[in-house]
């Protein structure tokens, strides 16, 4: 039940890595920081379900998510756009997280490879 509790200082050295990076895309321009923000949408499921390190997850998570970077960047958007529409009503509150979060997790599990239990 607590075991992810000791890698608590992995994801949040991994969360503002990520922060770093994206930030800096978007002092850039806007496109590299949109494309870093979706290249590393994995990085966190990858280090917490494949036991990675941080530059590990953070590969690894560049790489799958190129292989369909369109198909995610399209998923990314439609995220956006559900969760703009369900702030409107909490009704969406409850149609809405559920719905972003199974996304997420779909994703994760059709680039990342995970057999299906």
């Amino acid at each position: 039940m607590l075991t992810y509790y000791a890698s608590i200082t992995t994801f949040a050295a991994l969360g503002i890595l990520i922060s770093i990076i994206t930030s800096l895309g978007y002092l850039l321009l806007i496109l590299p920081g949109i494309y870093l923000s979706i290249a590393t949408v994995l990085a966190v499921p990858l280090c917490a379900d494949k036991d990675m390190g941080i530059i590990d997850s953070l590969t690894t998570s560049l790489k799958l998510v190129n292989k369909e970077f369109l198909t995610v960047f399209l998923l990314m958007i439609a995220i956006v756009v559900i969760s703009i529409l369900s702030f409107v009503t909490i009704i969406g509150w409850i149609w809405g997280i559920p719905m972003i979060s199974m996304v997420m997790a779909i994703i994760y599990r059709q680039l990342a490879g995970v057999s299906s239990v």
